[in-house]
Parts: structure tokens; C-alpha cells; sequence
């Protein structure tokens, strides 16, 4: 269900169609698990139904009506067209445009011939394999899934790989330089240019020595390690002194006035991702 299928509505109607339509729902279902329902009342739109109801509402005690569950309580996941179950969407948002939605994800591997080709000779290129999956994973898993598709055909994975963006990683870089190969392709940026102060980007970082040189050239003070439990990342807070900071002629372009000094986290592979020939790096990778 969508409660924004009528967006000229006001909030407070569709609030209250959700409520009835949960309700509607309740009462059918509640009709269709009696011992009188007709034999089709088990049948895949009945099982439909039901799974729709559980997805959207939950009932709650001494509340009456089944309650419209918030947008943090619904799976991505869920039923999204009653058409295709299966089919999920998931936003993509594009420079200057709105965000858009697709129901699938494709992915179709290019190999390329190194020979060079005498005018007018057709290309040798061909696509190597086809692999569809759910919109709501990623396109790294969907890479994965089409190495392991390739692997069964019995092709190695190419010695050069270009990618767009939402196929590099520090941890992508890695596994590549690991494995031997090269992962070529342009890094996302920071995710904010903090308010037009010094992005990540202009810093001088070396992970592996644990020194960082801002664009005054002032090295830091002092790197801490940092480890988070629940997925075992790691990522290096960079610091300089307050002493530093407060005489430094290009303050105003690198931190905020209400801050002492300033401080960089990159991840444990920004050497790699900040060494890849893409241009951008994203240090929080």
C-alpha cells in the first residue's frame, strides 16, 4: 500500500483511509479464515492479503482499528505491487532531478578484445553473461553475484575492469591489487563539502604512518584507531592541536567557528582509494 498514491490529499485523509483500509482488511481476512469460506479463500490471493496486512499494519491492544505500522517499522522488502509480488524498488537519485525507482536490476559484463582493429572490421566485443536481482540490493552484491555466474561458465575474472561508482570500494580496491588486477573507475566524493570548508580530499593522508597534512600544511597531532564492534570496520581519526588550528591563516575555510580544532576519520584502505587512477576519493569508505 502507498499512502501517497493521492498526493493532492490532505495528510489527515489519507491518514484516515490508511486506517480504514486496514480495517477493511482485517474484517476480510477474518471472513475468509471461517469454516464456511469458500475453498478459493486459501488461495494465493487470500495468502497475498494476508501477507500485505502484516507488512503494513499491526494490531494493537485496547486500540481499536489495526494502526498503519511508521515508515521505520516497514521492510524494504515488502509487497510494493500486488502484480508482482517479487518485484522491489529502490531509489537512485540523479543530479538535479527527482529521485526515480526501478523494480529490477540488470547486469550484463562487456569483455573487450586488445587486438586493434583494421578500419571497417566489426567489434569482438560480447557480453559475457546476464544476471538479474532484486532492486533493493546493491550493485556490489549484484557484482558478486555475476562473478560467481561467470565463475560457473568458467571465465577468470578480467586483469582490467571498468566500473562506474557504485562498483568502487576501498575494500573493492583491495581485493583487486590482492587478486592481481586492476579496478578502474570513478570514486564518489564526500558525502558533504562541509559547508564549503576543506573537504577530505584536500588533505595530504598517509594511513599506513598515521600522518595527515592539511592544505596549510600543518601535519596532525595526534591518530586514533577506531574499531566498531558490531561490524569490525576500522578507521583512523586524524587530529590537530587547538594552538595550531587558532593561529592557522585559512581557519575560516577548514573549520567552524564554535569548534577548537579540526579532525579527519578515513578508513583503514583510503590509501587505495585515494591511489586509484578515478579521480575523486571518498575517505569514508
Amino acid at each position: 500500500m502507498d499512502s501517497q498514491a493521492d498526493y493532492r490529499a490532505p495528510l489527515e485523509t489519507l491518514a484516515r483511509k490508511m486506517v480504514e483500509a486496514g480495517s477493511d482488511a482485517q474484517q476480510l481476512l477474518a471472513w475468509l479464515a471461517e469454516p464456511l469460506a469458500k475453498p478459493w479463500a486459501q488461495g494465493k490471493q487470500a495468502a497475498l492479503l494476508a501477507r500485505v496486512f502484516s507488512e503494513q499494519f499491526e494490531v494493537l491492544a485496547g486500540a481499536g482499528a489495526p494502526q498503519p505500522k511508521t515508515k521505520e517499522q516497514i521492510s524494504s522488502a515488502r509487497v510494493q505491487n500486488p502484480h508482482d509480488p517479487d518485484a522491489t524498488y529502490a531509489p537512485k537519485a540523479r543530479a538535479s532531478r527527482r529521485k526515480s525507482t526501478w523494480a529490477t536490476k540488470y547486469r550484463w559484463p562487456r569483455r573487450c578484445a586488445k587486438t586493434v582493429l583494421a578500419p571497417g572490421e566489426p567489434t569482438r566485443n560480447f557480453i559475457s553473461g546476464i544476471v538479474t536481482h532484486a532492486a533493493l540490493e546493491s550493485d556490489q552484491e549484484g557484482s558478486v553475484k555475476m562473478e560467481r555466474e561467470q565463475q560457473a561458465m568458467g571465465l577468470d575474472k578480467p586483469p582490467v575492469q571498468y566500473v562506474d561508482a557504485a562498483y568502487v570500494s576501498t575494500q573493492k580496491l583491495v581485493e583487486a591489487a590482492a587478486e592481481g588486477r586492476e579496478l578502474i573507475g570513478p570514486a564518489l566524493a564526500s558525502p558533504h563539502n562541509n559547508e564549503g570548508r576543506f573537504t577530505p580530499e584536500q588533505f595530504q593522508v598517509n594511513v599506513e604512518q598515521r600522518t595527515a597534512v592539511c592544505p596549510a600544511g600543518q601535519e596532525n597531532t595526534q591518530c586514533s584507531r577506531l574499531e566498531e564492534q558490531a561490524t569490525g570496520k576500522v578507521s583512523y581519526r586524524f587530529e590537530w592541536d587547538t594552538a595550531t588550528c587558532a593561529a592557522c591563516p585559512l581557519r575560516q575555510q577548514c573549520i567552524k567557528a564554535e569548534h577548537a580544532h579540526r579532525t579527519l576519520t578515513v578508513g583503514q584502505h583510503h590509501n587505495h582509494l585515494a591511489g586509484a587512477p578515478t579521480g575523486a576519493t571518498n575517505p569514508t569508505l
